[in-house]
């Protein structure tokens, strides 16, 4: 079995469990599924190549991990976002485009902790136009389609959330 079927198929796991987190509603739950997900992407990366994907995914699982446990501070949002970049910078090997995983990942950490069910459903459609162009990039067609369809899920999922908010108008 060729490592671009291998890859796409780890994608495939991958990329449901990031469309069942886009319609999830409760922040635990979204995170949970995401960690799981990012896990999966990890794996994708190393066999497709995207160093970058590793490492950014990577550092959300870390990430992930101590928002779960109430532990995510500044300072290890400094700390993670530092580790992140200087590695991608180092070893990136696809350019500009290597670099999109890296500036989805500092915003949402900059922001993951919100206690807006928009705003975070805002930042994981950021990410996923971001990683959408970088999937393209390292052939991961999978996840292209299932980030394509996150992008669709999320803007539904935002407008509803909108609608129903007596504050915003339409």
């Amino acid at each position: 079995m060729n490592t671009l079927l291998i890859g796409n198929i780890i994608a495939l796991l991958a990329s449901t469990l990031m469309i069942i987190a886009s319609y999830l509603k409760n922040k635990r739950n979204i995170l949970l599924v995401q960690t799981g997900q990012m896990i999966l992407f990890v794996l994708c990366n190393i066999v497709l190549g995207g160093i970058t994907g590793i490492v950014i995914n990577t550092a959300s699982v870390i990430r992930n991990f101590l928002v779960l446990n109430n532990k995510l501070t500044k300072t290890s949002i400094l700390i993670i976002s530092i580790i992140m970049t200087i590695l991608c910078l180092i070893y990136n090997n696809l350019g500009l485009v290597g670099l999109l995983p890296l500036l989805a990942t500092l915003i949402y950490t900059i922001f993951i902790n919100t206690k807006s069910t928009i705003k975070l459903k805002s930042l994981i459609l950021i990410t996923l136009i971001c990683w959408g162009i970088y999937d393209f990039t390292i052939k991961s067609y999978i996840s292209v389609i299932f980030n394509m369809t996150g992008v669709v899920a999320s803007i539904v999922s935002i407008y509803q959330l909108l609608r129903n908010n007596k504050e915003y108008k339409f």
